[in-house]
């Protein structure tokens, strides 16, 4: 683990002409685990972003 990173915590950005979004998530589960749900929370994230 990272000094002062908690495991499972992810975030989220995506710049929309010039119009910032973040999301910060916390997942919980094996490395793998998390990484599938990071990947897929990205994906569902920029498409809600994109619908405005």
């Amino acid at each position: 683990m990272l000094e002062g990173k908690a495991i499972g915590l992810i975030y989220n950005a995506i710049s929309i002409y010039g119009k910032l979004f973040v999301k910060e998530l916390r997942f919980k589960g094996e490395r793998q685990e998390i990484k599938e749900k990071a990947a897929l929370s990205a994906l569902e994230f920029l498409i809600d972003v994109s619908k405005g």
